[in-house]
């Protein structure tokens, strides 16, 4: 990107849409009713673990008055769509991406939507993070998927390459890949290794 390149919301939408679609996340279609808020673009997105609130501002302001409104639309969507007890219906994120800098006197404000848990998770992207289109990977590097350089140059998911790399610190690879598979199942993992373990 030229240094004099400004980014806009609907290029860090694309960009965030694009990493969340390539990394197996699927869009919340019917659950998109964010059409009549106040923010200028928004997708909800699912994957096995997760619901992902993606919102974008022009900015600061209009990002720190209304995120809670799309933290409430996540909550009530993960509430009303997704059955009490699967996996994803505590694992809820809110996105938030502005490519206006926040400015000097609510740091402190922009650090306390970071540490906030409650209901959501918030990974949050500003001006000091997003200098170019490639560092909104960087801001959702907790969603996307682990790859890690195998020997031969290759890359290989976090997961596949657990159990080699467990091996090689004296744990068994067998009962890694089972516990590796329970996860990817999202099946129990301990009655898993304990069948494992007695049919030894």
């Amino acid at each position: 990107m030229e240094a004099s390149e400004v980014l806009t919301t609907t290029a860090l939408l694309a960009a965030a849409q694009h990493a969340l679609l390539e990394a197996d996340y699927k869009i919340l279609e019917d659950l998109n009713a964010v059409k009549s808020s106040p923010a200028d673009r928004a997708r909800l997105f699912q994957n096995r673990y997760s619901v992902v609130m993606l919102a974008t501002f022009e900015t600061w302001e209009n990002l720190v008055n209304t995120w809670p409104d799309y933290q409430s639309i996540t909550v009530e969507a993960m509430s009303q769509f997704l059955r009490q007890g699967e996996a994803k219906a505590a694992d809820g994120y809110l996105v938030l991406l502005t490519p206006s800098p926040v400015p000097a006197g609510q740091i402190s404000e922009a650090n306390q939507i970071r540490s906030d848990t409650s209901r959501l998770r918030k990974l949050l992207g500003t001006a000091e993070e997003l200098r170019t289109i490639s560092d909104v990977r960087k801001v959702l590097a907790s969603l996307l998927p682990l790859s890690i350089r195998a020997g031969d140059g290759l890359e290989e998911g976090g997961l596949d390459a657990l159990p080699r790399i467990l091996q090689e610190h004296g744990v068994e690879a067998a009962a890694t890949k089972i516990a590796v598979d329970a996860f990817k199942a999202n099946a129990p993992i301990m009655p898993r290794l304990h069948d494992f373990r007695h049919a030894q």
